[in-house]
């Protein structure tokens, strides 16, 4: 039943007991309700009986091409609507086009929902019952489960123009309108820019922004972030959120993650991913090697002169009274420790590592067995000579060469001792330049020397300065009795 729908048609035969049908549109007196006029159409003949019966007559439809037919209504449903529609059914009046009345907006929904079991009925009587008129055995009784699957299979236009269909879980799809706020002339209303059924259709000439420009403005919540940030999402926002940095060593992993990159290596300028750090090393033309090299090269040369005047004037009583055989060691160990600042400035490498262990405190061990030695000499030569006349033991030049060679192989012990324990090798410190701004990060390319294994190295050679600076001044009681002993002892 459509309301609204009007049309000329033959009258259609009314059963006994009910109220004459309302009279075509156009005839007898407008009557109380001038609002009424018009005539109540549908397509067929349709009569109802007493609601509260539950009795109705439905002749069968028109054939095509009919004329439509008013419809009479009667009964408790009737008799309670017309009160509270203005309207009088003694009177005749009539509800049409031009009438006050209002459809309510849900009713096109109860119209689509039985003309989609009308299409489905019809569909499934089509299937199961092809060429009958009426039900068919395969159809009495109608299995439910079957038409559901016919009721979800319907596709026509609805009395508003929509499509009705149904979704696999026998939903309807969803149809929205799209509005916008819009300020025009100095009042505020909602306008439809669009609507949503199946997919957006968006009408964005319709669409007005602040300044009254067609730009789309740029999102307000949030704008998409840089590379090398991270997105923080606002709590209860999940469309919004705040771009964070990735900060010191860290790196973007994805979207949401920043995370630390290993450590021999430092994030790209764009923070998007990892480079190795710059590996350095001390240079040769570094102004941290070019003052300690001058000044080996002049210790060098000068240690040198010497020994070539020794060489030259080897048989004089004064370089034999020095205790030549003591000073060539002496000069040796002076000449290696001079050596080994071109060692420490080198490329670290095995070899490198390896001489570095060997001479860094073999020179002054050398230096400070030769100088205790001379030391101890002297004081046993005059302290024998306090108790009688015959020369101390141990005092000739090869005694003298025996006892600073076996104070050296001490250290040469020790040396091999830390061979065995602890190979040579270099290594790459990334943690002394680990600057905060990675972009000036440095790993530095060193000999594995730990601080306390240098301690070690150098501790026996401290151990021999201590004892000969303490043993020197014993050699200054004697300078009254000796000259030779006088000229010695300062060199301690």
């Amino acid at each position: 039943m459509s309301p609204g729908q009007a049309g000329e048609g033959r009258q259609a035969p009314q059963p006994q007991g009910t109220p004459a049908s309302l009279p075509p549109e156009g005839g007898g007196d407008e009557g109380p309700c001038p609002g009424c006029s018009g005539a109540l159409r549908a397509r067929g003949a349709a009569e109802l009986g007493d609601l509260g019966g539950h009795r109705r007559a439905v002749p069968p439809l028109r054939a095509p091409g009919a004329a439509l037919v008013p419809i009479t209504l009667s009964g408790a449903w009737w008799a309670s609507w017309v009160p509270h529609s203005g309207c009088s059914v003694a009177d005749r009046e009539r509800i049409g086009q031009d009438s006050a009345y209002e459809q309510e907006g849900k009713v096109q929904f109860v119209i689509d929902a039985v003309y989609a079991m009308g299409h489905a009925l019809h569909a499934m009587h089509r299937d199961l019952c092809p060429g009958r008129v009426g039900l068919c055995p395969r159809m009495d009784p109608v299995d439910g489960t079957q038409l559901l699957k016919y009721i979800r299979s319907v596709n026509f236009s609805g009395i508003a123009g929509n499509p009705v269909t149904f979704n696999e879980n026998g939903d309807a799809p969803g149809r929205y309108d799209i509005y916008q706020y819009q300020l025009r002339n100095g009042s505020a209303e909602y306008k439809v820019i669009g609507s949503w059924t199946d997919h957006l259709h968006l009408r964005i000439e319709r669409m007005h922004w602040p300044g009254s420009g067609q730009q789309l403005p740029r999102s307000i919540c949030s704008l998409p972030c840089q590379p090398g940030e991270r997105k923080k999402t606002v709590k209860g926002m999940p469309c919004c959120w705040h771009c964070e940095p990735c900060t010191g060593y860290q790196y973007q992993v994805d979207r949401y993650t920043c995370k630390t990159c290993p450590y021999d290596m430092r994030p790209t300028e764009n923070r998007t991913g990892c480079r190795p750090i710059p590996i350095i090393k001390l240079e040769w033309d570094s102004p941290w090697a070019v003052l300690p090299l001058f000044l080996a090269v002049v210790g060098i040369a000068a240690t040198l002169f010497v020994v070539v005047t020794f060489v030259r004037y080897n048989d004089t009583p004064i370089v034999k009274a020095s205790g030549r055989e003591l000073s060539y060691v002496l000069l040796a160990g002076i000449f290696l420790c001079y050596t080994t600042t071109f060692l420490m400035i080198a490329e670290p490498d095995l070899g490198t590592c390896s001489l570095r262990r060997i001479f860094l405190g073999l020179g002054m061990s050398i230096s400070y067995a030769a100088l205790l030695t001379k030391t101890n000499r002297i004081y046993r030569i005059f302290e024998q000579g306090k108790r009688s006349v015959s020369a101390p033991r141990f005092i000739s030049p090869a005694s003298q060469l025996a006892i600073t060679f076996s104070l050296i192989s001490l250290q040469l012990l020790g040396i091999c001792v830390w061979f065995v324990v602890d190979p040579s090798h270099s290594v790459v410190d990334f943690q002394d330049q680990r600057t905060l701004d990675p972009r000036f990060a440095r790993g530095v390319l060193k000999c594995d020397i730990s601080d306390l294994s240098l301690i070690c190295l150098l501790g026996y050679s401290m151990l021999l300065m201590v004892t000969c600076t303490v043993g020197g001044p014993v050699g200054r009681e004697f300078q009254e009795a000796d000259l030779e002993a006088d000229s010695e002892c300062p060199e301690v």
